[in-house]
């Protein structure tokens, strides 16, 4: 679910979540955060364009995710790559609010590319 691209953390949820992937997510999620601010990297593109529906458990998974990241006071940007009617609700989650919402791979990366202060002047 998670790998490294160039400078950035990609974190992919899979077409179905069942408990066993949902857990798996969990367990590992401080562990990867941490070795992702250690290896230096700040930015990371999360792709929730595969998800059959955007039911609860995904919306917690990237809820925790956010949360986290968050509560640790992280100097992250973060993208999301979503598509749909319900792509924007993402943004309405805690620690989510900054997040960029693409349509794509390539524009995620251009958003984290970007300055962030361009951003806060538009």
């Amino acid at each position: 679910y998670f790998k490294v691209i160039d400078d950035f953390l990609f974190f992919k949820l899979p077409e179905v979540l069942s408990n066993f992937i949902i857990n798996d997510i969990n367990e590992n999620l401080d562990t990867r955060i941490n070795s992702t601010i250690n290896a230096g990297i700040v930015k990371m593109i999360i792709d929730v364009s595969d998800l059959e529906e955007v039911g609860e458990e995904a919306v917690e998974v990237i809820g925790e995710f956010a949360e986290k990241i968050e509560e640790l006071k992280l100097p992250m940007r973060a993208a999301i790559v979503a598509v749909g009617e319900e792509a924007e609700m993402w943004n309405n989650l805690d620690g989510a609010e900054e997040w960029g919402i693409c349509k794509n791979m390539d524009e995620a990366k251009e958003f984290l590319a970007r300055d962030p202060e361009e951003d806060e002047e538009e």
